[in-house]
């Protein structure tokens, strides 16, 4: 069988006789153009020659969103409407849709008529994003910034038809060539609901609104459905093999309850319509999905594509191939950290590819690939490592146990030295001491919170043992909070209404406004976080808490002005230039305002020389600096350098974090520290400050 087949069989769960290599070079290879520092050797090549030049398997299942097919390809990404060669329709607005296109700086600016109003969207992929291996425009202007907007989205899309054109993709997959798998595109929003939290409305906004207006959203979402189902059928029609719906899910934004009621449904009713005609299903599931684990394998789904596993998450290979790998085929496994210098080093790829085999026994139902994808800057002698370990080790059946212990009792008959089985274990272990951390920390955890359950239920008892009650059916009810106690509740609740009329009572009786914020909101504040922290809130909780504290935070102004009540210290954080995501840095920000620092917020996208005219003016102690994509990265480098050419580095601590960054990088680059999430991000600061007041 040819490389198609063989992945093909692979998906399937099929037999076959060895593992498959099948490194992602669609970030990497348009970048290398982008920059004209292409390797000699893998010049005039194409994605799929370099692959076959090196032994590795090409396939083609995310699109290349500069693959045109004309330039208006891209005209309606802000609706998420996109159509390339690797898509199988077109799209056609109805009813009285008109629309206006006008070309801005690297993007475009496109404006919607309909006879309920009109929304205007802006999206564009700046010089630098290419060069950094972008290639899906970001949405830079989104379609709703108000509830009226509402109705606007809701007509466009009840009149909007997507139209069969299958041509393209078929003289895609001819151009490939037989060797290399494709599948279509479908959808990167597996649901109405994901495609209005995907691209047309701000991450926090969409929260927010599907709490204060389900009714709107909700409206939105059922005027979609039809467009919806339309394009399933279009997509079940095409002549292709494989089909990917759905991209980028993760327990955090596309939270438990909100994959299972918002995005299942539709998963599997997609899944369920494409396996009717023939074909295999993927879904892009490069997030954090740990809360999502089996709700992703209920999908329907067959492949899962791009997993990253820990350490770029928390979820390891292991346990992926456990719960996954009787139903669902993994593509994926080697996070793209371990082919940066600046992350990580040769010794600790080599010590993650010893445990690797052993973590995916037997094998079936898995393709070995780099999560999310190979990086502009990625090391490629790394990439011949792991092809070389993949052809060495990669025989199936995989067995579990890479590691051989060594008989006590030796052939030549003399007893092995103590020392010397203690130095080949750790020599075994060393590789993984990550791993065995994380391990320890979680057991450590769970003790923890397992002796506070004993203890709370201890004080229950005590509760109840001492009330004089009659304890028949009914259940007994602790006592409504009150004073203090209130306030850090409407904190929890994230009630934003009732919190201000408290706090205002609470100033009428006596309380002093630094005791509310400290002892009420404050500290309310602190647990959401441990809560955010372990996976018990989600981001939704976090950002109406905030709205909560926010409320109460305004009527105490002016009584904290009275009394000279500073913040602890100042934070300033950014999203680097190039990366368009904020819900990550709005988290921290919230997180670190609530434990008493003042904040500035100088947004997404920012560059370098931004960074430094707004430290040079507010001098905050910490700067946080924020990246999502591994393509934004060296972005953080920049923003360092051009502090340190302008003679303010040593006048700022600056901490660094995002879903692709490490400890090791933050060193690398010259960061005073690494925060791999809000919680980690608030330890640090507070450190710093400490020191820096002491």
């Amino acid at each position: 069988m040819n490389t198609r087949e063989h992945m093909l069989a692979a998906v399937r769960g099929d037999s076959t006789p060895h593992l498959l290599f099948a490194p992602r070079l669609d970030l990497w290879y348009p970048a290398r153009l982008a920059r004209g520092d292409m390797p000699s050797q893998y010049k005039d090549l194409s994605m799929q020659e370099i692959s076959a030049k090196e032994g590795w398997t090409p396939y083609r299942i995310m699109p290349d969103f500069l693959d045109l097919k004309s330039p208006e390809d891209l005209t309606h990404r802000g609706l998420g409407l996109v159509s390339n060669r690797m898509y199988v329709c077109g799209y056609e607005f109805g009813g009285n849709v008109e629309f206006e296109i006008e070309p801005q700086d690297e993007g475009l600016r496109i404006r919607y008529h309909s006879p309920f109003g009109s929304i205007q969207v802006e999206h564009g992929l700046p010089e630098q994003q290419r060069k950094n291996g972008g290639t899906y425009p970001l949405i830079t202007s989104n379609a709703i910034d108000n509830l009226d907007d509402y109705r606007v989205v809701s007509y466009i899309f009840e009149h909007l038809r997507p139209i069969p054109d299958y041509g393209p993709f078929e003289e895609f997959e001819q151009q490939v060539g037989p060797d290399t798998l494709c599948f279509a595109a479908g959808c990167m929003a597996a649901s109405p609901m994901h495609l209005i939290l995907r691209d047309f409305i701000d991450p926090t906004q969409f929260y927010l609104h599907y709490q204060d207006h389900p009714e709107k959203i909700r409206e939105l979402a059922d005027s979609m459905e039809g467009y919806f189902r339309r394009l399933i059928e279009v997509v079940a029609r095409s002549p292709a093999q494989g089909v990917v719906w759905g991209a980028n899910f993760d327990d955090m934004l596309t939270y438990p309850a909100f994959f299972k009621k918002e995005i299942l449904p539709w998963l599997q009713y997609a899944c369920d319509r494409f396996h009717n005609a023939g074909k295999l299903v993927a879904s892009h599931t490069d997030g954090e999905n740990k809360g999502l684990m089996d709700l992703i394998k209920d999908s329907g789904i067959d492949l899962a594509d791009s997993v990253c596993p820990f350490p770029m998450s928390k979820v390891g290979i292991g346990e992926y191939y456990r719960r996954w790998g009787d139903r669902i085929a993994i593509l994926g496994g080697i996070p793209q950290d371990f082919l940066l210098a600046d992350s990580t080093t040769v010794d600790e790829l080599n010590g993650y590819m010893e445990q690797f085999f052993s973590d995916i026994a037997p094998g079936r139902r898995f393709i070995v690939g780099i999560a999310d994808a190979v990086p502009p800057d990625a090391d490629f002698d790394r990439l011949k490592i792991i092809g070389e370990k993949v052809d060495k080790m990669g025989r199936l059946p995989l067995t579990a146990g890479s590691f051989n212990p060594v008989s006590p009792t030796p052939t030549d008959g003399h007893p092995i030295q103590l020392e010397g089985m203690i130095a080949e274990l750790q020599m075994v272990l060393k590789p993984h001491a990550a791993q065995i951390g994380a391990l320890c920390e979680d057991l450590s955890g769970w003790l923890k919170k397992a002796g506070q359950r004993l203890q709370e239920e201890d004080r229950q008892k005590e509760w109840v043992s001492s009330s004089d009650a009659l304890f028949t059916s009914e259940e007994v009810v602790p006592p409504e909070p009150s004073g203090l106690g209130q306030i850090s509740q409407d904190v929890l609740d994230g009630d934003d209404q009732a919190i201000t009329g408290h706090i205002q009572a609470l100033l009428d009786d006596g309380f002093s406004p630094q005791s509310i914020l400290r002892d009420g909101m404050l500290k309310a504040m602190e647990k959401i976080g441990e809560r955010f922290k372990d996976g018990t809130v989600f981001i939704p909780e976090v950002l109406l808490s905030a709205r909560a504290m926010n409320s109460g935070v305004a009527v105490l102004e002016p009584y904290l002005a009275e009394g000279d009540e500073g913040a602890e210290g100042s934070f300033m954080i950014g999203t680097v230039f190039g990366d368009m995501h904020d819900i990550g840095k709005n988290i921290v920000l919230t997180m670190i305002r609530g434990t008493g620092f003042s904040t500035i917020d100088l947004g997404i996208n920012v560059k370098a020389e931004t960074f430094v005219e707004e430290v040079r003016a507010q001098q905050p102690d910490i700067l946080g600096l924020s990246a999502l994509l591994t393509t934004t990265m060296p972005e953080m480098r920049n923003v360092i350098e051009a502090l340190e050419a302008a003679g303010l580095r040593n006048t700022v601590k600056i901490i660094v974090g995002g879903a692709p960054v490490n400890e090791s990088f933050a060193r690398k680059i010259g960061a005073d520290g690494y925060a791999k999430d809000a919680g980690a991000a608030i330890t640090l600061a507070k450190e710093f400050l400490k020191k820096e007041t002491a």
